[in-house]
């Protein structure tokens, strides 16, 4: 997950747990999960994604990356939310270029 924070006009990373929630991994043994506590404020941005999306090669077989990413969002962050759709579903396609995409992908921002 992906906070930007209006006030201090600067993203943070919350690093999620690497494990599966599909399959048969919890079966025999439930899987633990970390909770995390934020404080937000008004305006501040929430982005959810899953590790399609992160993961996805262009042509050159060059992963996405974390650091793209928020690079991308650091150029329309202050666009309203519908507008960032658009223009995170432009930069993506493009990075994409018709590659064969090997896993979802999902993408969530919220403007509290």
């Amino acid at each position: 997950m992906v906070i930007y924070s209006n006030t201090k006009n600067d993203f943070k990373i919350i690093e999620g747990d690497f494990r599966t929630i599909g399959g048969f991994s919890g079966i025999t043994k439930p899987e633990k999960f970390n909770s995390h506590w934020i404080q937000c404020q008004v305006n501040d941005l929430l982005y959810f994604y899953t590790d399609g999306f992160t993961n996805q090669l262009n042509t050159e077989h060059k992963k996405l990356g974390l650091q793209n990413g928020l690079n991308w969002l650091r150029k329309m962050v202050k666009e309203p939310v519908k507008m960032q759709q658009t223009l995170l579903m432009q930069q993506f396609n493009s990075w994409q270029n018709n590659t064969f995409q090997p896993d979802d992908i999902s993408i969530m921002g919220i403007r509290l």
